[in-house]
């Protein structure tokens, strides 16, 4: 996990991206929560990050975060089938 991978060119040290993507308030109320800050400061923090479409963009992989488990779930198996097949092809 590296909150700001793309900020930082260090998309470059991994071979996949895997982006777990949230809807706005979703993402300022856990900031709020995990960092014990006040919603403006959520807000200013999610201001000086790339805009999530930029993100998508750059990333091999997008998880939804707001579906429900079962969904996610899902996706996240989808995916590590696709990362373990394209190990096999590297073997």
């Amino acid at each position: 996990e590296v909150p700001l991978l793309f900020e930082t060119g260090m998309q470059e040290f991994f071979d996949y991206v895997i982006m777990v993507a949230g809807e706005p308030e979703n993402r300022i109320r856990r900031i709020m929560e995990r960092d014990n800050v006040s919603r403006r400061e959520a807000e200013a923090l999610m201001k000086t990050q790339m805009p999530e479409s930029e993100k998508r963009r750059l990333s091999d992989f997008v998880i939804d975060n707001n579906a429900g488990f079962s969904e996610v779930y899902d996706e996240v198996d989808r995916i590590y089938a696709k990362l373990k097949a394209a190990c096999k092809k590297t073997d």
